[in-house]
């Protein structure tokens, strides 16, 4: 199987705009994670997926393309993860 690979200037604005996107989503996770109860499981998988997400983004990429891969597909998992933590407590919060 042949698997095209984003152009440098392609791979910054992804990984710029998963960079946004977790800045812009980890604290709105965090905070409806923190109006749970503390022995919540959501709340403390949804924690953990935001401390995940804001290491991957501090972590920076190395040094060349292959790097600058593994950082956009690790900056997009986080991304998910932090999605899917985000719709798993709106879920429950429009449950109530």
């Amino acid at each position: 199987m042949q698997m095209w690979l984003p152009a440098p200037p392609r791979l910054r604005e992804v990984t710029d705009e998963l960079l946004d996107y977790i800045r812009v989503t980890a604290p709105v996770v965090e905070a409806a994670a923190r109006a749970r109860p503390g022995d919540c499981l959501d709340r403390r998988a949804a924690l953990a997926a935001v401390e995940e997400a804001r290491q991957r983004a501090e972590a920076g990429p190395g040094n060349g393309y292959a790097s600058a891969i593994s950082f956009a597909r690790s900056l997009g998992k986080a991304a998910g993860d932090l999605l899917h933590q985000q719709r798993r407590l709106q879920r429950e919060e429009d449950a109530r």
